[in-house]
């Protein structure tokens, strides 16, 4: 607003005079210049810095009452309150208020903003629902600690507690061994884990999404569907394997009417 105000206030003065006017502009837009500079100056440092000055006002309407702790959002002095947001949550953490201190010293222990990745507070197999229901996750899938495989291989109802997760085992690649096929509610798509020679599990391939806007995920959980041996062969390059996508067209969407 600063800066905008020096341009229009500037350009202004400029137009006063219909001779010189190109003149005065050149001496507004120097002007301003310094202007942007110390305003970029004011903003890294603490003087104007907008992590600080955002951290001090939620940290004032907490205090005069004006948001409620169960309101008040914890998770931006987390994570992008920078280290004034981290010294207002460790305040908070040592407050009298036993709601405050509590939410505070939760969100200290958080690793990252969806959750904390730490085996104390996944929820797994507990957010799992089997189909069919008589079904059970291996042991070993379950026993897994699987915040120490990169973050994205581990399952979204791994990474955050709340999550939901529908599962499958099967038997994809013929070992007689079952692969767990894992869907989250309203994704398209679903992502298949297999275990290793090294006996951990990770994710070895993806389902969908389906191009004819079918749910694949409801079809699932109908029991509509089985694991059949393709015909096309994968090509290696590199010693890695890229599957043969077939080719699509909207007359693949076509359900065939009987004779």
């Amino acid at each position: 607003m600063a800066v905008a105000a020096c341009y229009a206030g500037g350009y202004l003065w400029a137009a006063r005079s219909q001779e010189a006017w190109t003149s005065a502009v050149a001496k507004v837009n120097v002007a301003t210049a310094f202007v942007v500079l110390a305003v970029l100056f004011a903003l890294f440092t603490p003087l104007a810095d907008p992590a600080r000055l955002s951290v001090n006002d939620q940290m004032a309407r907490l205090a005069a009452g004006k948001v409620q702790a169960d309101k008040f959002d914890f998770r931006y002095l987390r994570f992008e309150g920078h280290r004034y947001g981290q010294e207002a949550l460790e305040q908070l953490a040592r407050s009298g208020d036993k709601a405050v201190s509590d939410k505070a010293g939760s969100e200290l222990k958080l690793g990252t903003r969806w959750g904390s990745g730490t085996p104390e507070l996944i929820r797994f197999p507990n957010n799992v629902t089997m189909w069919p229901a008589t079904a059970r996750l291996p042991a070993s899938f379950v026993a897994q600690k699987w915040d120490q495989l990169p973050f994205g291989q581990q399952p979204g109802c791994v990474r955050n507690p709340g999550q939901k997760c529908d599962a499958w085992l099967l038997d994809v690649d013929g070992d007689e061994k079952p692969e767990v096929l894992l869907f989250r509610p309203f994704y398209p798509t679903g992502t298949l884990y297999a275990q290793g020679k090294d006996g951990r599990w990770t994710q070895t391939a993806e389902v969908g999404p389906d191009r004819c806007g079918t749910s694949l995920h409801d079809m699932l959980k109908a029991g509509k569907f089985s694991v059949v041996t393709t015909q096309v062969k994968a090509l290696e390059l590199g010693g890695r394997q890229f599957m043969f996508k077939p080719s699509f067209s909207d007359d693949d969407c076509m359900v065939p009417h009987p004779h």
